[in-house]
């Protein structure tokens, strides 16, 4: 079933000028920076940073495997600023008040392309979390995280009014290998829904092949009061120990979100089609 245009509700295609990503406004935390609106850069440039190495730490690059398409690259440097972003990462993210903002009760899948030529990392890195807006320090409760063999990813929910990281409820999902040379395909479909006996799940495919079966409460029991948020880019929250390589170019294919009306409208098949055809 080839995705309907109707049910995309964010979305950031390479190939397209910055001003015209779907779901509002996209904000940037990078290189010591943030707040910036990706809407307001050059598409032909980006965002530099001002750390050695210096050079371009986001913007568009043409796709290594296809010259004709261009990717999005993330390329945050050991030497880079912790500064206003808190870490020396590199992300977007739908800004709260945004209609690219996840909703709860209903279903969702998103994916991405996702390429780490300079992969083998001596840390930890995460490329994709989701937020919920909450005064506790407890985010993210879900994430993609890079590790020196492979992908992990986290699944949290916590039933607490204010959630706590000591009531925090985490499981994690392996996928060996690190995308260094071709593009692999990260497809998620969840329901965020943390209610104990509520419809909640989180499933994760890679390429095809499913690595993630969860079904369960997701997400913090103050989720009505406080919207969840998705970011994605590289955040080596493991700084202290990152040594090589001096800037970590990854690269993003056509990351989306679209809302399946009946739950089983679409499958990965769909989405994974969908992202390799941008």
């Amino acid at each position: 079933m080839p995705i309907a245009d109707s049910d995309i509700f964010a979305e950031i295609d390479a190939n397209k000028p910055f001003r015209q990503i779907r779901g509002g406004q996209v904000g940037l935390e990078c290189a010591g920076a943030k707040d910036i609106s990706v809407a307001s850069l050059d598409d032909a440039g980006g965002f530099d940073g001002t750390a050695q190495p210096a050079g371009r730490r986001f913007g568009k690059t043409v796709d290594p495997l296809d010259a004709s398409k261009k990717v999005l690259m993330f390329a945050p440097s050991v030497g880079d600023s912790l500064g206003g972003a808190g870490a020396k990462r590199c992300e977007v993210s739908w800004w709260i008040t945004q209609p690219g903002v996840v909703k709860p009760y209903i279903d969702i899948w998103h994916a991405f392309g996702l390429l780490m030529p300079d992969g083998g990392y001596d840390f930890q890195a995460v490329i994709s979390q989701f937020h919920q807006l909450t005064p506790q320090t407890v985010n993210p409760w879900a994430a993609i995280q890079a590790e020196k063999n492979g992908l992990v990813l986290f699944v949290r929910h916590n039933t607490t009014v204010p959630p706590t990281r000591a009531t925090n409820q985490t499981r994690s999902f392996e996928s060996p290998g690190i995308p260094t040379k071709a593009w692999t395909v990260i497809v998620t479909k969840l329901r965020i829904d943390p209610n104990e006996g509520g419809r909640g799940y989180f499933q994760a495919w890679r390429d095809g092949v499913q690595f993630a079966d969860y079904v369960g409460p997701t997400g913090y029991a103050t989720i009505d009061r406080y919207p969840t948020w998705q970011k994605l880019g590289f955040y080596p929250w493991d700084h202290a120990n990152w040594s090589t390589p001096a800037t970590a170019r990854v690269l993003f294919k056509a990351p989306v979100f679209v809302r399946d009306p009946t739950g089983a409208k679409y499958t990965e098949a769909s989405l994974r089609a969908y992202v390799l055809s941008r």
